[in-house]
């Protein structure tokens, strides 16, 4: 197309109906194009009474419509990546959230800590302790215990609830409370409520509200439980009656989790403690003992010395 030649027959009315249309489809071509056109048009007059079809506004208009339509078409392009990522995300934040809602490893360092399984089982992890959920908890429920740990399962006929203690021995519950120890050779198991059976050397045991289970001397011993502070560390009480300072003491480290030492010149034979402790820090049971038996002590990181005790 030689539009400098249609140009000029347009100046001079000479165009024929096609070279206008030529010309008409060349300046809606684009915004330089439709400008050109116009700043010739208004240079040159009244010259151009054939081109009849020229029409400044209406150019623009079709301009106008066909650079919204390319905009319009990127615009929709870059929504739809947008949301494409947008789902993406969300996607990826839901799979993220239920996985964090079921994790398989819960270890509680240096504190305890409380939290329930997807079965509705509600488990609290002493301090220093793990247990891990080893099972998908669909069709079996099965976990790994390493430490101290009370559990409240929640009742399935169906799926038996099973703790693995090692690679031979384990307890399986329906519906029950009880407490368990698991520390290499030290396996003890005392149950609050329910029926607990303790597979141990082979053999099944079961145990019923009240009883306990306890390694001595490389046998299993099943007894009565009389330990008042069994499930201090959850219950958050401590009740001594009549109890060997000796003994409190051991207590006191075990809930604390920390370490006490006392003057080798200290007799601690007549020395007995009767009282309870209800949710109290250790400063706070230290400064009433200090006051019962005029004790002096220290307290550093996970360290108690006492000196000066005195049982009458």
């Amino acid at each position: 197309m030689n539009l400098d030649k249609i140009l000029m027959k347009v100046l001079n009315d000479k165009a024929s109906q096609e070279e206008y249309a030529i010309l008409e489809e060349w300046k809606n071509a684009s915004a330089e194009n439709l400008e050109y056109i116009k700043i010739l048009m208004e240079k040159s007059k009244g010259s151009t009474k054939q081109y009849k079809q020229y029409d400044v506004n209406s150019g623009w208009q079709k301009v106008d419509k066909r650079t919204r339509s390319t905009q319009s078409s990127g615009y929709i392009k870059w929504i739809s990546l947008v949301l494409i990522f947008a789902m993406l995300f969300v996607g990826i934040k839901i799979w993220s959230n239920k996985k964090d809602a079921n994790p398989t490893h819960f270890a509680s360092n240096n504190q305890q800590i409380e939290f329930q399984l997807q079965d509705a089982t509600n488990i609290w992890l002493n301090h220093n302790s793990t247990l891990d959920r080893v099972s998908e908890f669909e069709n079996q429920r099965e976990v790994a215990l390493n430490g101290e740990a009370f559990f409240d399962v929640a009742e399935d006929a169906s799926r038996p609830f099973v703790i693995h203690l090692n690679e031979t021995d384990f307890i399986r519950v329906l519906g029950t409370s009880f407490n368990v120890i698991n520390e290499g050779e030290n396996i003890d198991v005392y149950v609050k409520s329910g029926h607990v059976q303790v597979h141990v050397l082979e053999r099944d045991i079961d145990l019923y509200a009240g009883d306990r289970i306890s390694f001595v001397d490389g046998a299993f011993v099943k007894t009565k439980n009389n330990d008042n502070n069994i499930l201090s560390w959850k219950e958050k009480v401590l009740v001594f009656d009549n109890t060997g300072i000796q003994e409190v003491f051991n207590e006191l480290s075990d809930y604390f989790n920390v370490e006490f030492t006392v003057d080798a010149e200290t007799d601690l034979s007549s020395c007995k403690l009767r009282s309870k402790f209800v949710n109290q820090n250790l400063e706070s049971v230290m400064e009433e003992l200090s006051t019962i038996y005029n004790l002096s002590y220290t307290l550093e990181s996970n360290q108690v010395n006492i000196s000066k005790l005195k049982c009458n």
